[in-house]
């Protein structure tokens, strides 16, 4: 599979967040990566939903962020809560949506 996710954010504060998600997955069902275990088209290949797809799957999200540098921080709090959804519309094989939560505490080891 191949999957590509640009994120584009708009700071409405210093701290909050705004987002959109450009998620484009590309899934492949293979026959027998590993040649001694049973795999998903062996086993599930004649089911109808079973089969390489296209998604492109688009995420608004809201996050609230305090660490004080994004890459290399020590200490912080990260929360982000977000609606997805997938349509057939808007380019992919399969449609569904669905909500995240993530959320992420920092706390130094050492000092």
């Amino acid at each position: 599979g191949f999957f590509f996710k640009p994120v584009f954010g708009y700071y409405v504060t210093p701290r909050v967040r705004v987002n959109f998600t450009e998620n484009i997955t590309l899934t492949d069902i293979n026959t027998r990566a590993i040649t001694d275990e049973l795999d998903t088209l062996t086993t599930y290949g004649g089911l109808a939903g079973v089969r390489d797809s296209t998604d492109v799957i688009h995420k608004l999200s809201v996050s609230w962020d305090t660490r004080p540098n994004l890459a290399n921080s020590k200490n912080g709090r990260f929360l982000e809560a977000g609606y997805f959804f997938s349509h057939k519309n808007l380019g992919s094989d399969t449609g569904f949506h669905g909500f995240t939560a993530e959320a992420l505490q920092l706390i130094p080891f050492f000092k």
